[in-house]
């Protein structure tokens, strides 16, 4: 109810760090390998949607020649909006794929090691297809930081807009 649109709860960076280590701290004290050595990635695969977010932003950033450390709207949520995806159906899209990824994660800890490897290459082929759809869809382009000067110790400037009265009726109607 408080995570649903609009948001009324939100958890910023400190949060969402803490919960991101608290996870990986979790997904290292489990016991993946006792059936099969091959249980051993299956943390990876319970991380599988905010892991294949990252690496499809950072992948499609290097390959357009866009330092993938700058921010911009081309992530898999803003993807799924942009073919037509209402929010709470982007919402339960990521947490549906969440879920198969992580009973992926829990057969492969049960299963043998061959059935294991066969369920890690489907996974990957349905991510690498997966991948290869989302890039196809067009997000709009941001307006890049200025990267002039990226000596050592040197950070592009931010331009700052606005006369700093956030939520000032006059103010938005003379800045845009």
């Amino acid at each position: 109810r408080y995570n649903f649109f609009p948001a009324r709860i939100f958890m910023g960076d400190a949060g969402s760090l803490y919960l991101g280590y608290m996870l990986s701290a979790l997904a290292l004290g489990a016991r993946y390998t006792e059936v099969n050595p091959a249980g051993l990635f299956a943390p990876l695969l319970i991380l599988g949607v905010p892991l294949f977010d990252t690496a499809l932003v950072m992948v499609l950033r290097t390959l357009k020649g866009i330092p993938f450390y700058l921010g911009s709207p081309d992530h898999l949520a803003i993807r799924l909006r942009r073919i037509g995806l209402s929010v709470r159906a982007t919402v339960f899209s990521l947490y549906g794929l969440s879920a198969l990824l992580s009973a992926a994660a829990w057969v492969i800890t049960r299963v043998s090691t061959e059935r294991a490897v066969f369920i890690y290459v489907l996974t990957g082929m349905g991510l690498l297809v997966a991948g290869q759809l989302a890039s196809d869809v067009e997000v709009r382009k941001a307006k890049p930081l200025p990267t002039a000067n990226h000596s050592a110790g040197s950070w592009p400037r931010v331009p700052i807009s606005g006369s700093g009265s956030r939520g000032n009726a006059k103010s938005a109607k003379k800045h845009g």
